[in-house]
């Protein structure tokens, strides 16, 4: 998809999964999957800020994570 990465516009990034290799999140008004060792270099893949776009980021998240641990980020 394409969407700008969230850092170029130097917003916050919320991470709502971690797994071994990647990590979900989002900002400003998309969601996206980000390489942990080089996660400021923007998302690998990003989708759009609405439900469908988190519908479809958690599944490509979940897929390419699908033979590690996935850990939900609780932010309370």
């Amino acid at each position: 998809m394409s969407y700008e990465s969230p850092t170029n516009q130097n917003e916050q990034i919320i991470w709502t999964h971690s797994g071994n290799t990647y990590c979900l999140g989002y900002a400003y008004d998309c969601y996206g999957i980000f390489l942990k060792a080089s996660w400021n270099s923007g998302p690998v893949a990003a989708y759009p800020g609405n439900d469908e776009g988190w519908e479809e980021a958690l599944a490509a998240f979940k897929q390419v994570e699908k033979d590690g641990w996935v850990t939900v980020i609780d932010h309370h």
